[in-house]
């Protein structure tokens, strides 16, 4: 898994840096001091390494999204509940 998820990080860097169309593969497995043969192993495209950083930073983030949307909840209800009744901040 430490291959995987240093290229996960890598791609992660380029993609921000260079973005996703002129992001090369070669940079991202030198980033990550991996071959691209140990690249392919995990990932069958440059799109599918690009989906996996996605959702590898979506489940990093999702404990707070889900606590966040909560607490959004609520004050969304009570700010729809005082523009329902005419009153405002």
């Amino acid at each position: 898994m430490r291959t995987r998820r240093a290229i996960l990080e890598a791609a992660a860097v380029v993609f921000e840096e260079r973005g996703y169309g002129a992001a090369k593969l070669t940079d991202i497995v030198t980033l990550a001091h991996v071959t691209k043969g140990a690249l392919y192993f995990h990932f069958d495209s440059k799109e599918d390494l690009a989906q996996a950083v996605i959702d590898a930073q979506v489940s990093m983030h999702a404990p707070f999204t889900r606590r966040s949307s909560r607490h959004r909840s609520s004050s969304t209800s009570a700010w729809s509940s005082r523009t329902a009744s005419g009153t405002t901040c």
